[in-house]
């Protein structure tokens, strides 16, 4: 079970109220394995933030298998200094998870949360599993926004701290890599961004920072994930699956680009683990309401003994398989399987 948009089982603004009156003193802040850009912004962002409002807090910042290949660079431009070191969560007295939709997203780190004795608090913006939300002191979460950076933004306003100028351009290269260049976005993506420009941040120069040619490895695997595409009709909708050793997110967008409703691209990881991607069209949420991932990504993970999540038209999940023929076969039995149940039709 997960918190959709449709219901918070936390009202926002009470939330947000109980993250301004916290006592902040030992935090680490946590967020998914291979952090993004929105999550690198979020993560840093956060913790900027708690320095100015209690400089002497003990923080630190984990990122859990380190950044993607753009948060590393963006990193860099910014002279953000990211640590790969291991923390003992015990250490610590508040857990701060951001921008992580299920705990198995949080590697080695994955079992523990729960097992401690720590006030917990998530900020976030996908769906979450109910045994996050259950177990946190504070929730910010709110599943509309298209990326972290913009509830983050919210933050900052709420605690009428002024957001320093690196801090703004972050946010603002996690709100943009986020709604991919506002392809996705909602009210609040608009005004996060407008605020954001209007403290001074210079929006062309991020984007120019953002702007990243595909390299020869990254367009192999479009071509050769094309070369292996399976296309099944079902009922008036066009699903594709594929299977790739990489770029799985950059294969699925693509193929949603070319037509496709819905796309599935499986990485094997390795022997017995399994990677899925999950997109589909604006088009296909709208007439459906399937969701991938509570309908498709979030309970194909727990089959598996593995974890999924995301929003409405992307979602992931890893799985503990060896077969990706099955795998992937199961997802497209499960979208047809939604599709036609009556209230999808």
């Amino acid at each position: 079970m997960t918190v959709n948009s449709q219901k918070f089982l936390k009202d926002l603004n009470e939330e947000l109220f109980k993250f301004c009156k916290y006592s902040f003193s030992s935090i680490v802040i946590l967020t998914h394995k291979y952090a993004d850009v929105d999550a690198l912004a979020s993560v840093y962002a956060i913790y900027r933030l708690i320095k100015l409002i209690k400089p002497n807090a003990n923080v630190k910042m984990v990122f859990p298998n380190g950044l993607n290949l753009t948060a590393k660079r963006i990193a860099e431009k910014f002279n953000v200094e990211v640590s790969f070191e291991s923390f003992n969560l015990e250490d610590f007295k508040t857990i701060v998870i951001v921008d992580t939709a299920s705990l198995g997203m949080l590697a080695q780190y994955s079992s523990k949360i729960l097992h401690l004795n720590k006030d917990l608090i998530i900020i976030d913006h996908h769906s979450l599993d109910n045994d996050i939300v259950e177990n946190a002191l504070i929730t910010i979460c709110d599943p509309t926004a298209q990326s972290c950076s913009e509830i983050i933004v919210k933050i900052y306003e709420e605690l009428n701290v002024n957001i320093p100028l690196e801090v703004g351009s972050l946010l603002i290269a996690g709100i943009i890599s986020d709604t991919s260049r506002f392809q996705r976005a909602s009210p609040l993506t608009f005004k996060s961004t407008l605020s954001l420009i209007k403290a001074g941040v210079n929006y062309n120069a991020v984007l120019e920072l953002l702007h990243e040619p595909l390299s020869n490895s990254e367009r192999i695997a479009r071509l050769k994930a094309c070369q292996r595409i399976s296309i099944n009709r079902i009922e008036n909708y066009i699903v594709v699956t594929t299977y790739i050793g990489a770029y799985e997110s950059s294969v699925a967008n693509i193929l949603i680009s070319l037509g496709a409703d819905v796309a599935i691209v499986a990485n094997k990881l390795d022997k017995d683990k399994i990677r899925i991607c999950a997109r589909c069209s604006e088009k296909f949420y709208e007439n459906t309401s399937l969701s991938l991932s509570r309908d498709l990504m979030d309970p194909i993970g727990r089959m598996f003994n593995g974890y999924g999540g995301g929003h409405n038209l992307a979602a992931c999940a890893e799985v503990f398989s060896d077969n990706v023929e099955n795998i992937l076969k199961l997802c497209v039995l499960t979208i047809e399987k939604l599709i036609k149940r009556d209230q999808y039709k």
